[in-house]
């Protein structure tokens, strides 16, 4: 699982976390008022403002809202901890859409696709997830080729399928993984339905 690209929810906690140790008094409120909205907020990063916030309060001796942050807190860890299964499959049963990335990034992609002779096809998705839901997550499938004499394993389609990952940079923060996925298999025919999904096919002898 890899974090990529700056986004502003993390600059709202950086920016938060500092004002909140200002000795300005409305900048330690402004930066009380950001954190506390980003800890409202159904993504991982609102773990690094409750901390903050939980540092905050307890230098200034409010018990009520450390208790109160804390709860938040172990909620959050127990969405990370249920999340962490399903952002780690793909299967045809998912609610897929296609993700758009930047001409630039995209063709860093196809590039890197095309050097690899293995790999047939690519697609990019965006997956539901039913937590944390405001953190993206976001899935490289790929189909690559085996010789017809050797059983398929799936083993280095993933192998592959993670080295292309070192080549796609999201527009946003987001939870970026790699899938291998069979050609005639379900999941296959699911995200060929998917319009916008395909970032990357083999021309036929290539």
């Amino acid at each position: 699982m890899l974090r990529r690209a700056p986004h502003h929810v993390e600059a709202k906690v950086t920016l938060g976390r500092l004002l909140s140790e200002s000795s300005d008094g409305a900048e330690r409120s402004q930066g009380v008022a950001t954190l506390e909205a980003v800890m409202r907020r159904d993504t991982g990063l609102a773990l690094i403002a409750c901390a903050a916030l939980e540092g905050y309060y307890l230098r200034i001796g409010w018990r009520e809202e450390v208790d109160r942050v804390q709860t938040r807190a172990r909620q959050l860890e127990d969405a990370l901890l249920r999340g962490w299964g399903e952002r780690h499959r793909l299967t045809a049963n998912d609610h897929l859409t296609a993700y758009d990335l930047p001409p630039t990034s995209l063709a860093s992609l196809r590039q890197a696709c095309a050097r690899r002779s293995e790999v047939r096809r690519a697609f990019l998705v965006r997956k539901r997830t039913r937590f944390l839901r405001e953190q993206p997550c976001v899935m490289l499938a790929v189909e690559c080729a085996v010789p017809w004499y050797r059983p398929s394993t799936g083993k280095e389609a993933g192998e592959t399928a993670l080295s292309l990952v070192q080549h796609v940079v999201l527009p946003e923060a987001a939870d970026l993984l790699a899938a291998p996925v069979e050609p005639r298999s379900s999941l296959m025919r699911r995200l060929r339905g998917v319009r916008g999904a395909l970032v990357y096919e083999r021309a036929a002898g290539a």
